[in-house]
């Protein structure tokens, strides 16, 4: 019975009503009354705390704030982690491919490796422009070896002009024949391969603009001593187009062009230029061809 009368006393504690009055502390007038119970006070506290916790788990989970919880763990963070890993190594082994085709490149146009024909290493000798030999003491050298070598450099040229035959059929097989001549004007020196001469020369005005042969992407774009500002674009099926001896530059390396496109004017730079015109270069499958198959610069 004593125990029951100390929970009829707590139950009785907690629903004894009170009254709350706010009054006006200079004319005591009332301004607020509100009736109330302890278990009234322990129910409005208890919902404001319930709601003001569920509030902040809503707006920590909702927002970024529960990344700085210590042991997080995003599953779309780490996701988005592993997929940006696999782009950089994809970006990765793309550049390493184009620096390496840059290079190339880049040697071709001075003729550090002969132009590349077929994987030999070649280069332009200043009074015959035959393959050179190795750079050797010509007294110590005997009459036999001498015929050998000038033999070998004659099969070394034959094997050029075959393969830039071969090389035209190919490209005349392939869907990128409808070429763009990047000028108009007269031809002063023919393609002949078998005098390492990669291209032709079109005499033009200065400042002439220089059209994309074909669509494709600018892998180079830059000043060499020999040829001035030169210009490369690889096109589709291993076609890749040269534009040398020029007066300036619009494109830049890894712009996309369209056939017709201007990408420089012609002008008189490099050290081997003899007068404004323009160095035009085909070259398929790494072989030059000669550019008067496939275009008309008249």
């Amino acid at each position: 019975m004593a125990i029951k009368s100390a929970k009829q006393k707590l139950i009785d504690r907690l629903h004894h009503k009170f009254r709350l009055v706010v009054v006006d502390d200079d004319t005591l007038e009332e301004q607020l009354s509100v009736r109330l119970s302890q278990m009234n006070l322990y129910v409005f506290i208890s919902t404001l705390l319930v709601l003001m916790a569920a509030l902040t788990a809503f707006v920590i989970i909702a927002t970024p704030l529960k990344e700085y919880i210590p042991g997080y763990d995003d599953t779309g963070t780490r996701r988005k982690v592993y997929q940006l890993s696999v782009k950089s190594d994809s970006l990765e082994r793309v550049v390493k491919q184009q620096n390496t085709f840059i290079n190339n490149v880049k040697s071709v146009l001075s003729d550090e490796t002969g132009a590349g024909i077929a994987g030999t290493n070649l280069q332009n000798t200043p009074d015959t422009g035959t393959v050179a030999a190795v750079h050797t003491n010509l007294d110590e050298v005997s009459e036999e070896e001498m015929e050998l070598r000038h033999n070998l450099e004659q099969e070394t040229q034959f094997a050029i002009i075959g393969d830039e035959n071969l090389n035209a059929q190919q490209l005349r097989n392939t869907q990128i024949v409808n070429l763009f001549a990047p000028v108009k004007g007269v031809i002063s020196a023919t393609f002949d391969a078998g005098k390492a001469h990669y291209g032709i020369d079109i005499n033009t005005a200065e400042k002439e603009p220089v059209k994309a042969a074909a669509p494709g992407m600018v892998v180079m774009a830059e000043w060499t001593i020999d040829t001035g500002y030169v210009i490369a674009i690889q096109h589709t099926d291993n076609l890749v187009t040269f534009y040398k001896h020029n007066s300036a530059l619009l494109k830049k390396s890894g712009n996309f062009v369209k056939a017709g496109d201007v990408i420089a004017f012609t002008g008189n730079s490099g050290e081997q230029s003899t007068g404004p015109h323009l160095h035009f270069e085909l070259w398929h499958n790494q072989r030059p061809v000669n550019p008067t198959d496939f275009l008309d610069f008249n």
